[in-house]
């Protein structure tokens, strides 16, 4: 409450709590973030709605009063956002192509520009065929996890070398009920990995000197480990270019997310010196190269 006030927020006196209207409670911190530069109204009523269950719509026109304890726990994690703290650490939840994942702190936030990625290699191979699919750097499994839905008779191994990681993305295996699935804990760099014939990674691709210019709700809160390789940002592809026909079959096809900046050529040239490849470039939303596939022929 202190902290709000010294920040020259206006809050309501708390009151008797239970009188206090859901729909107004939601108005008044909308009205607070006019004053903020780490939320928005949207981000508040994902909260809002999350925490009480109910959708956009019905917080808008809901009547409902809140009881004592719904009021603290809702102002608790006001404050936390407030202070710049994800919605989606504070509701401990994600939605990813089709699914909900379990998104807890400590582990990166799926973004939704790689959803493109689950449609680049769902329009590549057949969904009835029993493919062997590796994905490094997993997180919390959503892109494995995403495969799994489509893919439904391929068996699917993700690596991470978070210990967060991993089990965020076991308990996201076990609550979407997907059983072809397993995460192990592994540095990529020191340990081979499952051979495959899809291979996907979206790998922490930030240079090191760029994390200060990144928002606060980045910088000062998701794992520095999965935004930056702490040098240049393009280690991860450096490594897997080289040890390429360890990771791939004959006719396998390896799936990356780019960075969308200058080192974008220098990771493509990195790729080209594999012999017999295929090399593709996809286009994001914003129509910046940021997604690319490389075949062995």
């Amino acid at each position: 409450m202190r902290l709000l006030e010294s920040l020259g927020w206006q809050m309501k006196a708390q009151g008797s709590h239970n009188q206090l209207l859901l729909t107004n409670e939601f108005r008044e911190y909308c009205k607070q973030a006019a004053f903020s530069e780490n939320v928005s109204s949207d981000s508040i009523a994902y909260i809002f709605c999350e925490y009480f269950q109910i959708n956009r719509h019905d917080l808008l026109s809901s009547r409902k009063t809140i009881t004592q304890k719904q009021f603290l726990d809702i102002r608790k994690m006001m404050q936390d956002h407030f202070l710049g703290k994800p919605a989606q650490y504070i509701t401990k939840k994600t939605y990813f192509y089709e699914d909900e994942f379990y998104s807890p702190e400590g582990v990166f936030i799926p973004r939704p520009e790689t959803e493109l990625l689950i449609d680049i290699i769902k329009n590549d191979f057949n969904y009835q065929a029993g493919h062997k699919i590796t994905e490094a750097c997993a997180g919390t499994g959503c892109i494995s996890l995403s495969l799994a839905r489509i893919f439904t008779n391929s068996t699917i191994v993700g690596y991470d070398n978070s210990p967060e990681a991993v089990r965020a993305a076991k308990k996201n295996a076990k609550i979407l009920k997907k059983n072809n699935v397993r995460f192990f804990l592994r540095d990529v760099f020191q340990k081979k990995i499952k051979k495959a014939d899809i291979f996907v990674c979206n790998p922490p691709y930030i240079p090191l000197n760029q994390i200060d210019n990144l928002d606060k709700n980045v910088k000062d809160f998701e794992p520095h480990s999965a935004l930056t390789d702490f040098q240049s940002g393009i280690s991860f592809y450096l490594h897997f270019a080289i040890n390429m026909k360890n990771i791939l079959y004959k006719n396998g096809s390896a799936y990356f997310e780019l960075p969308g900046n200058h080192f974008n050529p220098e990771i493509i040239a990195s790729f080209k010196k594999i012999p017999y490849s295929k090399i593709e470039l996809f286009k994001d939303y914003n129509s910046k190269e940021r997604f690319l596939k490389i075949q062995i022929n």
